[in-house]
């Protein structure tokens, strides 16, 4: 089980429909370099951190004369993170305010709020894990109104919005049409891809017909993620489960293979060779 409590974390930009890194969300770092065509969104506070909101989605339960609760809707919703930055520069009024740099110097701001589309993953981090959020479609604007603090950093709050996320870049569900709206990244997502997979037990393993064994895999580098997907080379002889148990069917001889769940990774494997024996 993993906990985090979010003590650090960043925001990151870039330009609408940009997909995430070829290395995933472990590209996000907090002192790293920043990976190509992203930049930092701006530095945000830390006494008035980020937060997520919802606007809508009351639910409504539906019934018939005869019977209660026969069907649950749900009204549209938005989704949105407000959060407050304290970098106060040109960029960051230009990218939250939409303002622009004046003849006199300066930077105008509109007289009309004015929103900038932009892709945005905000990573969150207590030391031990980490966890983020992307969007390729986020709609960036001004929050409620600057407050002045003689005792802390001055901070421009901002609201970004989530909008319907390009198809091409998350899928829609398969199964319903849903278009999504945002990736949560898990901590094991930002696990480093395995160079190589063990499983044990080690050498020559067998079980008899109508019995289990279970099997296990370490993997390589051992903060890599040893999430696997198990096959059997022969059901006739020895099926295996998700978990990794092997369960003998018949007499003979199979070949189990661990492969690697890890996106970009199906190329890593370990084989196992089970014998299976009478009972």
């Amino acid at each position: 089980m993993r906990l985090i409590i979010p003590g650090d974390g960043k925001f990151f930009c870039a330009p609408p429909s940009t997909p995430m890194p070829a290395a995933g969300p472990a590209a996000f770092t907090l002192n790293g370099p920043v990976p190509d065509g992203w930049d930092q969104l701006a530095e945000t506070s830390y006494e008035n951190t980020m937060s997520f909101n919802k606007d809508g989605g009351d639910k409504t339960v539906k019934r018939t004369w005869e019977h209660r609760n026969v069907r649950v809707q749900y009204a549209d919703q938005t989704i949105s993170i407000t959060a407050n930055a304290v970098e106060i520069s040109r960029r960051t009024l230009q990218r939250i305010q939409s303002a622009w740099q004046g003849s006199k110097g300066g930077m105008v701001i509109p007289a009309a709020v004015t929103a900038t589309e932009m892709s945005v993953f905000v990573l969150a981090c207590d030391g031990a894990d980490s966890t983020g959020w992307y969007s390729p479609n986020w709609s960036l604007g001004p929050g409620d109104g600057t407050e002045i603090d003689t005792e802390n950093f001055l901070e421009m709050p901002f609201e970004g919005v989530f909008m319907d996320a390009d198809p091409e870049i998350i899928e829609p569900d398969p199964a319903t049409g849903l278009s999504g709206l945002y990736i949560w990244f898990t901590p094991e997502d930002f696990l480093p891809a395995p160079t190589a997979l063990t499983v044990s037990p080690a050498g020559a393993t067998s079980v008899k017909v109508g019995s289990t064994v279970q099997l296990s895999v370490a993997a390589t580098p051992s903060k890599a993620s040893n999430e696997v997907v198990w096959s059997s080379a022969d059901p006739s002889k020895a099926t295996v489960s998700a978990t990794g148990l092997v369960t003998g069917v018949a007499a003979g001889s199979a070949t189990i293979t661990a492969t690697s769940a890890v996106s970009g990774a199906s190329s890593v494997k370990a084989d196992k060779a089970i014998t299976v024996t009478a009972p």
